[in-house]
């Protein structure tokens, strides 16, 4: 009984076997947009990243940003408070620089970088929008650089289009052209990888914990809830500044939110301005 219990089983085994897929293990290629996030990471495992979180309440923005039109993103009203910030706190301009020996470059203009998230092609892809100066734009222009960059056809995005054709390098090309972006120049590392970064899943309902960036300070946001609370963090490279002075930094934020970023919205209500046309964006 016991043998034949046993053959029995070996019998159902190899059916089984026989009915599981021959493609159900699968050797799978990175896909062009996955190279992208790769190098990234690949370079960011090197920033010892810390990160200091705020708890806001910002129903006062969050009340007139409803009652503008045209609507304006929360990405865009943190972009450009940070903006302001950054043109206040030179530290926030401020780029650790390894080569050819340690030493901090200051880049005279803020520099935004938004992680934008598209499907092309069947494929999710990140792309990383640069946006000069946000702190100078208008909320309605910047709003509108946001949309473009997140509808508009691919082929009307050259910096996109740039990031699509690089990720078709294989990697011992990549990687040193990244490593020569990076660490060649300060001013070449502002411009290509920005002097600050923003990245945000809120509209998902979630917040990023740690998000991982080679810019000096990444900012992101959570979901803003009915009563108007938030939690706000920054991720930055310890290297160049102190999590106290982060503190600060955060505080400032706030009160740029809450007062510049405030007066512009009330000024909107009061002057209804047109959907903008021009792109602010490269």
């Amino acid at each position: 009984m016991r043998l034949s219990a046993t053959v029995e089983h070996i019998k159902v085994q190899m059916e089984a076997s026989q009915m599981t897929p021959r493609n159900s293990r699968r050797w799978i290629t990175l896909s062009h947009s996955r190279r992208l996030v790769t190098d990234l990471l690949h370079f960011a495992r090197d920033i010892p990243g810390e990160g200091v979180i705020g708890k806001w309440n910002v129903a006062p923005v969050a009340a007139l940003r409803e009652s503008v039109s045209p609507r304006i993103g929360w990405s865009a009203l943190f972009m450009k408070a940070y903006g302001l910030v950054s043109a206040e706190y030179p530290v926030l301009r401020q780029i650790y620089m390894k080569w050819p020996v340690p030493h901090l470059y200051e880049h005279p203009q803020t520099l935004a970088r938004m992680t934008v998230a598209r499907r092309v092609e069947g494929e999710d892809w990140l792309f990383f929008a640069r946006i000069i100066s946000p702190e100078t734009i208008p909320l309605v222009e910047l709003q509108g650089s946001i949309d473009q960059f997140k509808d508009s056809p691919l082929e009307s995005l050259p910096s996109f289009c740039r990031q699509t054709r690089f990720s078709r390098f294989p990697v011992f090309i990549r990687r040193p052209m990244w490593w020569w972006a990076l660490n060649s120049s300060g001013a070449r590392h502002a411009y290509r990888f920005g002097t600050f970064a923003l990245t945000t899943i809120s509209s998902l309902g979630a917040i990023a914990v740690q998000p991982k960036c080679i810019a000096t300070t990444t900012l992101t946001f959570g979901p803003v809830d009915e009563n108007g609370d938030v939690d706000v963090r920054i991720v930055f490279d310890h290297r160049v500044f102190d999590g106290a002075e982060v503190g600060e930094i955060l505080t400032r934020l706030e009160a740029a939110l809450k007062t510049e970023i405030v007066e512009e919205l009330r000024s909107m209500i009061s002057k209804p301005l047109a959907n903008a046309t021009s792109f602010r964006g490269t």
